[in-house]
């Protein structure tokens, strides 16, 4: 429309990326790369911890000479279900070894868990066997919370601006791809120092200290961030919009007058728009489902939310249980989200929004199904394929986050 020709000619005449916006993205850069310390340090917090269990009555000086407490304690727990603990009988003066063919019963108590290399909420609570739904709830409340926070801060909106779409909305069009993919890249390099974190720090609660201090930073830097030029004509707050694109033009080393005549003909019609109006209308998220083709479009991109945060997080969170190293396992889950970052942006450049994610989106759930039912047996195999499904996950999750911006812009 002309209205939004105007405010992209405005932000070219304030000199689309330059120092000013570079100054903010900086900071943006920072939330970036703190994020995910929170988002993803569950996967370490509740890590599985190796444990054995015995059977009521155990007596470790009945153990047999040959072996040591706990390599015995290991054989009394099958492999294939470590919540069962053999009946063990004895043997002259001591146990008798159990074997695959003796019998099993359930272990409700008697558990240890092996925290001499890693400490988590699993080993401190107990959330093995029949407590380990607590484990499951706990995720699922999380991103309920996030859930909640996405519900009330979207509608906070209205008065309050949104920080990612704040920073997008001060850009010109042609840079908001590069900039929206470079953050998501810092977000990756994120969850990269949140392993080396948890590798330097065993203890879940040494851990959770450690990731929560950096936070504090916040409490300082959200005063410097400016709202959107759009958001504040949005709001009527036009004095300030017009104090802040001079501010823009003037750091950037424009002349603050040019944009002032095109400045005034936009409030001018921005104005008039409203004085065609019999009422004022608030707009809010029952808006987005009134009509019908509005309704299509906002649907589709809260499926599209859905899927990719279903398929991201369940193969990021889940790296540390695989076979192998956890710690590598979550790393090269991180480190492959920047390749998927560049390809997708050249194929945003190349071939536009819907067709790249839609390809990505298939090609992640695609592979993600195949290492299930692969490569039993193996370590690399089935890591091989949840890697290239994170590789769709990201690639996707980075598409959806610039097409909600672009599908939704802020009502001015």
């Amino acid at each position: 429309t002309t209205h939004t020709e105007t405010i992209e000619t405005l932000l070219k005449q304030c000199g689309g990326f330059g120092p000013y916006q570079k100054k903010i993205v900086s900071l943006l850069v920072l939330f970036f790369l703190l994020s995910p310390l929170q988002t993803m340090s569950m996967a370490f917090i509740g890590a599985k911890v190796p444990f054995s269990c015995t059977p009521p009555n155990f007596n470790s000086s009945l153990v047999p000479r040959n072996f040591s407490i706990k390599t015995f304690k290991n054989l009394l727990s099958p492999e294939d279900d470590r919540c069962s603990v053999y009946e063990i009988n004895m043997d002259g003066d001591y146990y008798q070894i159990p074997t695959k063919n003796s019998t099993r019963m359930q272990c409700s108590q008697n558990r240890e868990f092996y925290t001499e290399d890693i400490s988590t909420v699993v080993s401190e609570f107990n959330l093995v066997c029949e407590r380990r739904w607590l484990k499951s709830c706990s995720k699922s409340v999380f991103f309920a919370g996030r859930l909640f926070g996405a519900f009330v801060f979207g509608i906070l909106a209205d008065s309050v601006s949104v920080l990612f779409f704040s920073v997008i909305e001060l850009v010109s069009t042609k840079y908001r791809s590069p900039l929206n993919f470079s953050l998501h890249i810092m977000y990756a390099l994120g969850v990269m120092l949140l392993v080396g974190i948890a590798y330097a720090l065993p203890s879940w609660r040494h851990l959770e200290c450690a990731i929560c201090v950096p936070f504090v930073v916040y409490i300082f830097t959200w005063k410097l961030l400016p709202e959107s030029p759009r958001w504040l004509i949005g709001r009527e707050r036009y004095a300030e919009a017009g104090i802040l694109l001079k501010e823009i033009a003037k750091a950037n080393g424009k002349d603050p007058d040019i944009i002032s005549e095109q400045f005034e003909s936009l409030i001018i019609e921005t104005k008039e728009k409203r004085e065609k109006k019999k009422a004022e209308k608030t707009y809010t998220c029952i808006d987005l489902i009134k009509k019908p083709y509005l309704a299509f479009i906002s649907f589709n991109v809260w499926f599209n939310w859905f899927a990719n945060s279903m398929l991201y997080y369940g193969v990021a969170l889940n790296a540390v249980d695989m076979a192998g190293d956890p710690y590598i396992n979550f790393l090269i889950m991180a480190v492959v989200e920047i390749p998927a970052c560049l390809v997708c942006m050249w194929f945003f450049h190349c071939f536009g929004h819907r067709k790249p994610i839609s390809f990505f989106m298939v090609f992640g759930g695609i592979n993600c199904i195949i290492s299930n039912f692969i490569g039993k047996g193996s370590v690399w195999i089935p890591l091989l394929f949840a890697v290239l499904g994170k590789f769709g996950a990201t690639a996707a999750y980075g598409g959806i986050y610039l097409v909600s911006a672009e599908v939704f812009p802020t009502v001015a």
